[in-house]
């Protein structure tokens, strides 16, 4: 595409032929708009390498062994907006940000069965919120950081993750100052995170829900407390409070 480009394909669909190196859309240009596509069998879904661009309504899915439904990079400042879309992916997340800065995912669905629902490598200051990760992949969320500067002042914020083994894997020690907060997780693991820097899991009035694999909430079974005359849902005493990896072991693992 070239610059200022907007498709919208109107509910049409774009199937590939499921080889190496295909995308459906590709944009590497400033203020790309695609709305409104079916996308499949290609490596890539939507291929975004672009700035400024807005990409909304679309259903996306690859079923390659080395794809992605939604692939974000690559070492820009992207500025782009991906809302409302959903992205399926095979053994490869449903969307890869890989080294992608400043983006904002909004009420996405991630459907994945494969290595992680999405995966953030080297990503800083997006913002992912009101998404949902229906997993039954390994992970829901993975977030890995090998250089200086990355993996910093991610958000997270409101997103739902379920059936997956781990729900947040922060990998690498250099991950900083990412927030995760109003997430709702139900996994085997909630957090494994071997990152030795700041990251923040809860607030002083909030935090995150989770549920056991079989449903069960957190507070059913560790000493969890809401004391709010009016009920928040948030727990404000309790000798769990706040989980962490000292207190939830098994549940909770790592560094945090």
């Amino acid at each position: 595409t070239g610059q200022n480009t907007s498709i919208d394909c109107q509910g049409t669909y774009i199937t590939g032929t499921n080889a190496s190196g295909r995308y459906g859309i590709y944009t590497d240009d400033f203020n790309t708009t695609v709305l409104n596509c079916n996308i499949s069998n290609f490596q890539y879904a939507i291929y975004a390498a672009g700035t400024n661009g807005f990409f909304s309504n679309n259903t996306l899915a690859s079923t390659f062994a080395t794809g992605s439904a939604l692939y974000i990079g690559f070492e820009i400042n992207g500025y782009n907006i991906f809302a409302n879309n959903t992205a399926t992916g095979n053994a490869y997340p449903g969307i890869l940000c890989d080294s992608c800065y400043y983006n904002t995912f909004a009420n996405n669905t991630v459907n994945s069965t494969g290595s992680a629902g999405i995966y953030i490598y080297n990503g800083k200051s997006n913002n992912i919120t009101n998404t949902t990760v229906l997993a039954g992949a390994y992970i829901g969320l993975s977030m890995n950081a090998d250089q200086a500067g990355r993996g910093a002042s991610n958000r997270l914020l409101n997103n739902t993750i379920s059936n997956a083994t781990i729900g947040i894997a922060m990998l690498g020690t250099i991950a900083t100052n990412n927030t995760f907060l109003y997430n709702n997780l139900t996994a085997v693991v909630w957090v494994n995170s071997t990152a030795t820097q700041a990251n923040y899991f809860n607030d002083s009035a909030s935090g995150n829900i989770y549920y056991f694999a079989n449903g069960t909430g957190a507070w059913e079974v560790f000493n969890l407390i809401d004391t709010s005359a009016v009920q928040d849902y948030w727990a404000d005493s309790g000798t769990a409070r706040p989980l962490n990896a000292t207190n939830a072991v098994g549940n909770w693992s790592g560094t945090h």
